[in-house]
């Protein structure tokens, strides 16, 4: 396993594995904690294989600018009981999963009472998964916005266009999926897939990628 410079990462909604393959790398995620938020970003959304496929959860946001609002400050909306959805999707895709039972009562007790601002629900969960996976990873925040890091002892990833180019030359390798008799093997999509189907073994998944491609 090679090692790379510090990542630096947004605080996204139940990121994907390669979010995870990255910490395992440097052992410490520095999740940027003073940027503004970005629309049209997995700062607020995920991807989860149900049973018709892919399927995109959003978390909808207080109405308002957020776009130039500090992502610390980004507020939920609960006009609508988004979160009971989400938590009911999660149920449905994974609830025939190998380790669902043995994780399900920690990701529903966040998601459904979640904090009140976008990063404090996505951190929480981040560092759930990371707890729950048995992954040696440190998260620590960003202490002010750097427009641009060293890198030679950064990684920034912070923009989904650098997030994806980096991430086209690693591969996940593949492993049982709950609908793999309907679908191919489905990569990319949240690290929650990996850690339902594959439990304390989702760290073996991570060591391997990056020699699959």
């Amino acid at each position: 396993m090679h090692s790379v410079p510090l990542p630096v990462l947004p605080a996204s909604y139940f990121p994907d594995a390669f979010f995870f393959y990255l910490g395992m790398q440097s052992k410490v995620i520095l999740i940027e904690a003073n940027e503004n938020y970005q629309k049209n970003s997995f700062r607020n959304r995920c991807d989860i294989l149900s049973a018709n496929g892919p399927l995109s959860l959003s978390v909808p946001l207080r109405k308002g600018k957020n776009t130039a609002m500090p992502i610390r400050e980004v507020a939920l909306a609960f006009d609508m009981p988004w979160h009971k959805k989400h938590w009911q999707a999660i149920r449905s895709a994974y609830g025939s999963a190998p380790f669902f039972e043995h994780y399900e009562m920690q990701i529903k007790a966040i998601l459904m009472n979640p904090p009140a601002l976008l990063f404090e629900l996505n951190l929480s969960l981040i560092q759930l998964m990371i707890q729950l996976s048995g992954l040696d990873i440190q998260v620590s925040l960003s202490d002010s916005y750097e427009k641009h890091y060293d890198p030679e002892f950064y990684l920034d990833l912070r923009d989904a266009k650098s997030y994806l180019a980096y991430k086209s030359s690693i591969s996940t390798p593949k492993y049982e999926q709950v609908f793999a008799d309907k679908f191919e093997f489905q990569d990319g999509i949240s690290f929650l897939d990996l850690l339902m189907c594959q439990g304390h073994y989702a760290r073996s998944v991570l060591v391997g990628m990056g020699a699959v491609k």
